[in-house]
């Protein structure tokens, strides 16, 4: 039946005395014992209801179970309903209420929507909402917005609890920590891990091994991973840095920024929460071995400083600049040595080794044919470097030279002194017993707060002020160089103009697109076509954009 016969009906009748061929949706957000039982109620409920009504035909529900409504996306069964739904294998969906089919608004209206489109309706019941009916969105809207309200505060409310925790001393976190295992909120040492605790520090503090050394040190001794393997580096580098080990508690390192999408971002290391408290966390080793061994690691650490990092990343002309557009990572160097002829350097993206299924289609790109194709454009590009400074002044002169900067800086000014004059209005009144005191607090507030935003975009006009004459030098100084550097341009200066390449397929067999993008902004498009065995033609054509 299609929605508009169900609409001609629903005048006349109610949802019930209509043959429809209807469904139900439950869903539970925990495993506990108490949801299971509320699950199981739910389900006989919607059974019952179904088949007694002698206008329905029973079609069998959708059940997700321990799964958050915050988001539909990892939800199966309501996402398998969702394609039944369009494939109109029924025309109702019963659920209990708003929270239980989606705690978010846009999922709830989009979903609706969805279903209604395919002439199949959703019928709330504790909400006494069908979507069926023409006025039901607004309805659906509002109720929608409220319960995912309720998840924010639910969500605020687990964080508090957090935190109290946290300050009580209750060790939060996952059980699996190596050493110790987690009871009644506080933690115990494994006697059969504690040793290998103990033999990380001793190997560490001779300041003579690094973490891979010590993993395969401590597998010949016998100390291995869950899965019988050396342990991984990674998990060394963590219990070196973990001041549990000295007997202190450490929490706080992580928030959640958002309730919806449940990102979570690393909080700095002074907002962490670190106190003394071996009655939680017993020991496994000495404080003065932990703070020796720490401070090795952060020396060694620093000799991998971001300097070094980056000489290391720029240690060839291309390092770090070429990035393939599927996946999003930057190409390796390698170098293909022949017998009978020289070698080629090529650039690959990391995952061209990858197996059959999810190999990178982005060929390698052989450096010589690259370097080739990069001369021919940049040296073209470099010779309209006369229309390149004009460009940038003309936009200098149409953006900021026209903005009356101590003009609108005056306005600003002005308006804070009418706020100033009104509040000796204010003051005066108050005096005068015009107005009481509480009302002189809550009015003079408003004022100040005012005048605090009118000063924020005083300073901000007075900062864009500073950089539109900082602009002008700039585009000068550029100007200069170009026209001093670029009359007999170096190798050098290409690799200088070059930020980054951005590699892609396309459709047409064979046919490679790189986008080049310019340190002063300009990209510069080429197609090229990829010969046999990765090997790409010499003839190609580029279009600037």
């Amino acid at each position: 039946m299609n929605l508009y016969d169900i609409r001609e009906k629903l005048k006349v009748k109610s949802i019930y005395e209509i043959p429809l061929r209807v469904t139900y949706y439950a869903r539970v957000s925990t495993d506990k014992y108490e949801q299971k039982n509320s699950l199981e109620n739910q389900v006989g409920f919607f059974k019952e209801m179904i088949k007694n009504n002698p206008y329905w035909t029973f079609i069998d529900g959708y059940i997700d179970e321990g799964i958050s409504g915050t988001s539909t996306k990892k939800r199966d069964s309501f996402l398998q309903m969702i394609e039944d739904g369009k494939a109109r294998k029924f025309d109702l969906i019963l659920t209990k209420e708003i929270s239980r089919f989606a705690r978010d608004t846009l999922d709830s209206i989009e979903n609706t929507r969805i279903l209604l489109s395919h002439n199949v309706g959703v019928q709330f019941l504790s909400d006494n909402i069908n979507t069926l009916l023409p006025d039901s969105e607004l309805r659906l809207t509002i109720m929608a917005s409220l319960a995912q309200e309720e998840v924010r505060k639910l969500s605020e409310r687990c964080k508090f609890g957090f935190q109290r925790s946290i300050k009580n001393g209750r060790v939060l976190g996952n059980n699996d920590i190596w050493g110790y295992k987690k009871n009644n909120c506080k933690l115990e040492i494994v006697p059969e891990e504690a040793p290998m605790i103990k033999r990380i520090f001793e190997l560490y503090s001779y300041d003579k091994y690094g973490c891979r050394t010590i993993a395969n040190m401590l597998f010949k001794e016998g100390f291995k991973n869950k899965n019988g393997n050396a342990l991984a580096m990674t998990t060394i580098i963590n219990i070196i840095r973990n001041p549990k080990y000295k007997g202190y508690y450490c929490g706080n390192k992580t928030t959640v920024v958002d309730y919806k999408i449940k990102k979570v971002v690393k909080k700095d290391k002074e907002d962490w929460v670190i106190f003394k408290a071996p009655n939680i966390i017993p020991p496994i080793i000495s404080e003065e071995l932990w703070d020796e061994v720490n401070r090795i690691y952060q020396r060694r650490s620093n000799l991998k400083s971001d300097i070094n990092k980056k000489g290391y990343q720029n240690r060839y002309h291309l390092s770090g600049k070429i990035k393939c557009n599927k996946h999003n990572k930057r190409f390796h160097r390698k170098k293909y040595t022949y017998k009978t002829k020289d070698d080629e350097i090529v650039w690959l993206c990391p995952c061209n080794n990858g197996n059959k299924n999810e190999k990178c289609k982005t060929p390698v790109l052989y450096e010589k044919k690259l370097l080739k194709i990069l001369k021919s454009v940049l040296y073209e590009f470099i010779n309209n470097r006369k229309s390149i400074t004009y460009n940038l002044l003309t936009l200098y002169h149409d953006n900021f030279l026209v903005r009356d900067y101590e003009g609108n800086i005056n306005k600003l000014k002005n308006d804070i002194n009418k706020i100033k004059r009104e509040k000796d209005k204010l003051l005066k009144f108050n005096l005068d017993d015009v107005i009481n005191d509480e009302e002189f607090k809550e009015r003079n507030d408003i004022c100040n707060v005012n005048i605090d935003k009118i000063k924020l975009q005083i300073n901000d006009l007075k900062k864009e002020q500073q950089k539109s004459l900082s602009l002008e030098s700039e585009i000068r100084r550029l100007e200069s160089i170009i026209e001093n550097k670029m009359k007999n341009p170096s190798e050098e200066i290409i690799y200088d103009l070059l930020d980054k390449i951005v590699v892609s397929t396309t459709e047409i067999p064979g046919l490679v697109k790189l986008n080049i993008f310019l340190n002063v902004g300009q990209k510069i498009e080429v197609n090229y076509i990829n010969s046999k065995s990765h090997h790409f033609n010499s003839s190609y054509s580029y279009d600037k954009s």
